[in-house]
């Protein structure tokens, strides 16, 4: 009989080693399925973590886009309200410009003619030559005075109904200071008070105002006393704005600025002001 030669020992460790890792591998094969499985699921929960706070952060953002396009809108809109505000303004100085245009080119104000100056009191017969002299001269002086007034006050108000408030203003300004004592100095500062007016400089405007209020010699003094209401409008300030307006009302009835204070205050009442 023949017999199996007998296989080397290193041989036969080699061949037992290789069944061994079959053995090994087909055993394990469940555990790697199970561990991709696994891996997989982890995958996706990541996945939909990721997805659920990428959409939480978008839903962040459109809610600020949304908050700040609506304070935009808001901002817009007080823009609009502020700038109707300033050509409602600049629509009543107009019409007041156009209410007392007539009235100062016919009292030779704003024509610039020199008619406005009292009359140059008549020379004593009693008195010499050389008093009569310095008199004359005298008259000369102011009639200068007053005609370089009548051209300054005549440029800034030309300035004034162009729009241009600052130049305007500077001219009224001008003759405050240079000519105070002339018969141009109150309507030079109620004009001077109505270019910080229609620009909302109120402050100024008021401090004006309040002094033509103060001297009710004023040819400017109801007004002034208008205008001054208005300010107090502006201002919110409706019980101020209410006391001038009526003071105006009743004080000046059948006027022009009379009637401007009754529509104001009628508007007031719309308002529930």
């Amino acid at each position: 009989m023949n017999r199996v030669p007998n296989m080397p020992t290193k041989r036969r460790s080699i061949f037992a080693s290789c069944l061994s890792l079959l053995l090994a591998a087909s055993l394990s094969a469940p555990g790697l399925a199970s561990a991709d499985d696994d891996l997989e699921r982890r995958i996706e929960r990541l996945e939909r973590v990721l997805d659920s706070r990428a959409l939480a952060e978008l839903s962040n953002r459109q809610e600020r886009l949304q908050r700040e396009v609506s304070q935009l809108i808001g901002e817009i809109e007080s823009l609009e309200r502020q700038i109707e505000e300033v050509n409602r303004q600049q629509r009543n100085l107009f019409e007041d410009l156009d209410d007392r245009v007539l009235e100062l080119e016919q009292s030779g104000v704003a024509g610039g003619t020199a008619d406005t100056l009292p009359d140059t009191p008549a020379l004593d017969a009693a008195v010499d030559d050389d008093d009569a002299l310095m008199d004359d001269e005298a008259a000369a002086e102011a009639e200068d005075d007053t005609s370089d007034a009548a051209e300054i006050y005549s440029r800034a108000f030309d300035k004034l109904r162009d729009g241009d408030y600052a130049e305007a203003g500077d001219g009224f300004q001008e003759i405050l200071d240079d000519h105070g004592d002339s018969d141009y100095a109150d309507n030079a500062r109620y004009w001077l008070a109505e270019t910080h007016y229609v620009v909302r400089e109120f402050d100024e405007a008021m401090e004006h105002f309040q002094t033509l209020i103060d001297n009710p010699d004023s040819g400017k003094h109801a007004d002034a006393k208008l205008k001054a209401g208005y300010i107090h409008y502006e201002r919110e300030e409706w019980s101020e704005a209410r006391e001038l307006l009526e003071a105006v009302r009743d004080e000046y009835p059948d006027s022009t600025v009379a009637s401007l204070a009754g529509n104001r205050l009628e508007q007031m009442d719309d308002e529930g002001r």
